[in-house]
């Protein structure tokens, strides 16, 4: 597979303790899909051991340079290999912060989508951690889909660019993945968007 960046456009809509809180911890984490055939490596190509920092920058969340992420390796099982994110400060749900988290040299998935697999489901969840006796108390978690990006040509034409075209082409009727000459414009799903209580 190739190395990718990864941008997560992310609101909070649930109060989030600091990392470092003292009684009842924040966590943060971004999973990746690692089950079955069309899914990322356990340690998501990055080569690294569990627990290993994982290149990342973060806007809007705290001091620049003082989030800094790490490698939650899959156990297997289809269990995701996950991004931990660590030093944030408290968060509050409805200061509507439109955080950016961005992931570094994440290999893509070795083999191009299968007829049947046209997307990879990732995954945004927040907890507290009890400081004193260990429990878990998630806050949120919200799944989101990433399209077919690996086995479709990209189009080149100023036409199809939305850095250049403000209403481009989003997908092109009749397309599936793998056929030449079609546009598909990815958007991050729920961008900008609280996530879901629970």
């Amino acid at each position: 597979g190739q190395f990718n960046i990864f941008q997560f456009n992310v609101d909070f809509s649930a109060d989030l303790n600091a990392f470092n809180d003292g009684t009842t911890n924040g966590r943060i984490f971004i999973d990746f899909p690692t089950d079955g055939t069309y899914a990322f490596d356990d340690d998501l190509g990055l080569g690294i051991e569990n627990g290993a920092a994982v290149g990342c920058n973060v806007v809007n969340l705290g001091t620049p340079g003082d989030v800094t992420c790490r490698l939650i390796k899959s156990p297997g099982n289809g269990i995701p290999a996950s991004v931990e994110l660590m030093g944030f400060p408290a968060i509050t749900g409805t200061d509507d912060q439109d955080i950016e988290i961005y992931i570094a040299k994440v290999v893509n998935p070795a083999q191009a989508f299968g007829a049947d697999t046209k997307e990879l489901k990732f995954a945004i969840r927040t907890e507290h951690v009890t400081v004193a006796d260990g429990s878990i108390l998630p806050v949120e978690y919200t799944e989101f889909m990433l399209w077919d990006p690996l086995s479709t040509p990209t189009t080149t034409t100023a036409a199809n660019d939305p850095d250049i075209n403000p209403t481009p082409p989003t997908f092109q009727a009749g397309s599936v993945p793998g056929e030449a000459d079609r546009n598909l414009v990815i958007q991050q799903y729920g961008e900008n968007q609280a996530l879901a209580i629970g």
